[in-house]
């Protein structure tokens, strides 16, 4: 877990124009409930800069506006530059706002920015309006810093200076002679170059080379030159040749000889089975026939033959295995419908009920009580004394009284909250402290008699904007006949609103709200636990991750895995889901989890995924002191191989002499 830093705070700012008391650095002071705001002009450009202290790697930015509704609309198109000058429309475009206006949050907006730069520029094009920041926060680390705190610097061997401020990672690879995320690894044997992806020639004596340029440290017997790329002048390049040539013959030879071997080896455990096999099974009858022929049968019970009317095998019902084993636990999983409940966009939910053997496989038995939801992990209210309205309110009983953390059912003791009886429709609404991701939302209905027709028809919406019902559906109320004076609600949402809302009609007049408490819990965006002390993974492709266990709602980035995407990619695997594997010509099969880059190739091949493959051939004709090193290379593999095969053919051999040995000792029979 990194502790990020926040390149803004205090730093220096500037704006198209500015309203009296409402200045541009209003927007850096690290405080929500101040605001920079320009003076609309006709004419002029609005935008809002902020100068970093320098150069620096950015990650994301997260800022807040000044909520107005009649702004919301003119939020489209507003762009977000990260650039290296003060020039407006300058450096990279980071972020376009494109968004319904009635899912634009104005309360905080994250927005993720993988770039460098010095200035940052809140840009709208729209000119009928003013920029209203409360709040502008871009976090990152200054160029060739990373981690915590931006406490780290990055590795001397990145090919730029610049890495990545999360984990370091080199941003354009790695110096000649170096390899890693890092740049941390030196070039093993046998390769070189930027991020260790050349081969050093074949003709370096032991492979070996310099990691940096590739010049052979000492060249095989014949050849000379800093490559070892050419013959020594008193070596004939037709004689070299031949050379390789016939050892990689000879290993031919030796392949030939070693197939013929296991062959005729087979061969004789073949005749040795059948051969020997009737003896072996005559014996073992015999012995039985011994054994059988001194067990008196005098006193054992007669078997009968079975009586046609005795069985009625058509009745016969056979289970399987699995069947039996239900059976003898005495329970089955059933999915259950649940008619008296309709969640929206929450967890299905199911039933267990139980049958016993007994009762026979099609007699289910219907649950006693109804199985309740599994009770969620979190336990921080965010719906705690925050602000809330309603649309009227009766006497006393405000829309505060049902987020005060009073339980007391009556209203006479003023702990809950009603409206008027005077609308057709009714709401209640509260507004969290920032954007959270909810688990579950649990309501407290007055103890009384009209509470059944007064639920009827409800529903419950979680949304980013303070508009009545927008957003998400989060739950319906179905039943004709609600009961309880608690109903606890299940629904896995993004938002900043909690809206509860009803049309029903009480006594076909007028629509009627009474809630004595309503707690909203969950956690804020990026953490999660009991106490929302845990943050979520940084590997999460989304920021979002589930308050309970911090699962990634939005899966993984590319490398990772797991539901915490804690896991990186098993070896061989990369991508989205770690679903891809690294190319065949990647050496030993070992790539990057995240893109598949290969972190070395095999001999022969280049590029990023080692896709490519080296120009083997030189022109023998016009420099004959250069001999033909495809040839050459293949007469080497030849050669290689030939030792290994050799090599396996002899352990084969011993192995199968062996198993011969065996099958001789039991077929010694007396």
């Amino acid at each position: 877990m990194f502790l990020e830093v926040n390149l803004a705070e205090g730093r220096d700012t500037r704006q198209s124009s500015t309203l009296t008391g409402n200045e541009s650095g209003l927007a850096v002071d690290g405080i929500y409930t101040t605001c920079s705001r320009t003076n609309q002009q006709s004419g002029n450009s609005l935008f809002w800069q902020l100068t970093l202290t320098e150069n620096s790697s950015v990650t994301h930015i997260r800022y807040a506006y000044y909520y107005d509704d009649q702004d919301v609309k003119y939020l489209l198109n507003t762009r977000i530059y990260v650039s290296s000058s003060k020039e407006l429309n300058s450096g990279q475009l980071c972020y376009t706002e494109n968004r319904n206006p009635d899912d634009i949050d104005p309360f905080q907006t994250k927005v993720y920015c993988f770039t460098q730069g010095k200035y940052v520029t809140y840009f709208n094009p729209d000119r009928r309006t003013n920029i209203k920041l409360c709040e502008f926060e871009v976090f990152g680390c200054p160029i060739g810093r990373y981690g915590d705190k931006c406490s780290e610097s990055c590795s001397s061997n990145c090919l730029t200076q610049p890495c990545e401020p999360d984990f370091g990672r080199c941003t354009d690879g790695c110096k000649s002679g170096y390899s890693g995320e890092r740049c941390s690894s030196q070039c093993g044997i046998g390769f070189y170059g930027p991020n260790c992806v050349l081969a050093c020639s074949m003709t370096c004596l032991n492979n070996e080379c310099d990691r940096v340029n590739g010049t052979c440290e000492n060249c095989e017997d014949g050849f000379v030159g800093a490559m070892c790329d050419f013959l020594e002048p008193s070596t004939d390049s037709s004689i070299l040749i031949d050379s390789y040539t016939d050892n990689a013959s000879e290993t031919k030879y030796w392949i030939v000889i070693i197939v013929l071997a296991l062959a005729l080896i087979l061969l004789v455990i073949v005749i040795a089975y059948f051969k020997c096999g009737s003896r072996i099974t005559r014996v073992k009858k015999e012995k039985i026939t011994s054994k059988l022929s001194h067990v008196s049968y005098e006193n054992s019970p007669r078997l009968s033959p079975p009586q046609n009317n005795s069985v009625d095998y058509d009745a016969v019902q056979y289970e399987t295995f699995q069947e039996k084993e239900n059976r003898k636990s005495h329970m089955y999983e059933l999915p259950v419908t649940t008619p008296t409940q309709q969640v929206v966009n929450g967890t299905t939910i199911t039933k267990t009920g139980f049958l016993n053997s007994k009762q026979g496989v099609n007699k289910p038995m219907k649950p006693k009580k109804p199985i309740k939801p599994p009770k969620s992990l979190v336990k921080v209210n965010l719906a705690l004394h925050r602000p809330t309205v309603q649309t009227s309110v009766f006497q006393d009983l405000s829309s505060n009284r049902a987020v005060d953390g009073n339980y007391d059912l009556s209203v006479s003791n003023l702990s809950c909250a009603v409206t008027e009886a005077n609308a057709r429709e009714v709401f209640w609404q509260v507004t969290l402290a920032q954007i959270s991701i909810i688990s579950h939302i649990h309501f407290v209905f007055e103890k009384t008699k009209e509470i059944v027709s007064i639920l009827r028809n409800h529903e419950v919406y979680v949304s980013g904007n303070r508009k009545v019902k927008t957003g998400s559906l989060c739950y319906k109320e179905a039943r004709e006949h609600p009961s309880g004076l608690t109903n606890e609600v299940y629904c896995l949402l993004e938002g900043r609103f909690v809206t509860y809302y009803t049309n029903h009609l009480y006594d076909t007049r007028v629509a009627l709200l009474l809630l004595c408490e309503v707690e909203v819990y969950g956690c804020p965006i990026g953490f999660f636990g009991p106490g929302c002390s845990d943050r979520c993974s940084n590997n999460c492709r989304n920021q979002p991750c589930e308050p309970d266990f911090g699962r990634c709602i939005g899966g993984c980035q590319p490398g990772f895995t797991s539901d915490q995407c804690n896991n990186e990619c098993d070896f061989g695997w990369y991508g989205n889901g770690c679903s891809l594997t690294c190319s065949t010509t990647c050496l030993n099969n070992d790539c990057f989890n995240t893109n598949g880059t290969c972190k070395q190739c095999v001999p022969g091949a280049t590029g990023d995924m080692c896709e490519g493959l080296t120009n083997g051939t030189s022109n023998a004709d016009t420099n004959p002191t250069v001999p033909n090193e495809g040839l050459m290379n293949e007469a080497l593999i030849y050669r290689n191989n030939g030792k290994y095969l050799i090599a396996i053919g002899v352990l084969g051999l011993a192995l199968l002499v062996l198993i011969i040995m065996v099958v001789c000792y039991r077929f010694r029979y007396k």
